[in-house]
């Protein structure tokens, strides 16, 4: 699903892809090249969110 995900950002001219997600997924999306960028503002269900980032190459 990531790399479809992926295929369609790509073909749609975005820079990335930016996802939220709980603690326990951090790790999951860094394998797949997302990095953390800190806890989310959302505190939607009233749980903890992680704002993930992956950036095509080039793009900063």
């Amino acid at each position: 699903m990531i790399e479809k995900m992926e295929v369609l950002a790509e073909e749609k001219e975005r820079e990335g892809i930016t996802l939220t997600c709980r603690q326990e997924l951090v790790s999951f999306y860094e394998k797949f090249g997302f990095v953390n960028h800190g806890m989310s503002e959302s505190k939607h269900g009233g749980v903890s969110w992680y704002n993930m980032v992956k950036l095509w190459k080039g793009v900063e």
